[in-house]
């Protein structure tokens, strides 16, 4: 028990009515590719959002980080487990859904969309997390899954940032070539 994270996959329906048409696309994606990547065969799951371990893995770990300059966000608490556990910490997926709530302030759509802006500003911070893991990969003995883990947390920070943008773009461009939209 103690070299495992449990991780349910995530969905956004409680109140997905409730906020820009953006917010709602933007949660959904995210959780399916967080779905997505939790039935890979290469054993390179991470958490989102919510997640379990035992206090001997939380103790071994060092416990969170808590400076000014930490992010103690769920990505950065696995890679951390996993160095510091020597690379013997496995993501568990449980595969019920955990349904969460979007950004929604209650004062309107703008107080909305600045809402969900700077929660995304929050998570580019993860992006830090990348310098990281350079650090911890010339630390430690070279392995094949300590680079693949590595890799894998760069892609999932990108993909975070990307997938926005480009449905935003794609959007953009059926708008502005005057596309009809196309049905699902």
């Amino acid at each position: 028990m103690n070299r495992y994270i449990f991780a349910p996959n995530q969905m956004f329906t409680r109140n997905h009515l409730d906020v820009p048409m953006f917010t709602r696309v933007h949660d959904q994606t995210n959780g399916l590719m967080h779905f997505m990547l939790s039935t890979n065969l290469t054993n390179s799951y991470f958490p989102l959002s919510c997640y379990s371990m035992s206090f001997i893995t939380l103790k071994k770990m060092g416990f969170f980080d808590t400076n000014a300059d930490a992010i103690a966000d769920d990505y950065h608490t696995a890679m951390k487990a996993y160095w510091k556990n020597q690379g013997e910490i496995e993501c568990i997926p449980i595969y019920t859904m955990f349904n969460q709530v979007n950004v929604e302030t209650g004062r309107g759509y703008k107080a909305d969309v600045i809402a969900r802006f700077w929660q995304a500003e929050r998570h580019v911070r993860g992006l830090l997390d990348v310098a990281y893991n350079i650090k911890m990969m010339v630390n430690n003995p070279f392995r094949l899954r300590t680079f693949w883990m590595a890799i894998n947390h760069l892609e999932l920070n990108l993909l975070g940032i990307l997938s926005f943008w480009l449905i935003v773009s794609f959007g953009l461009y059926k708008v502005i070539n005057g596309i009809a939209p196309t049905p699902f």
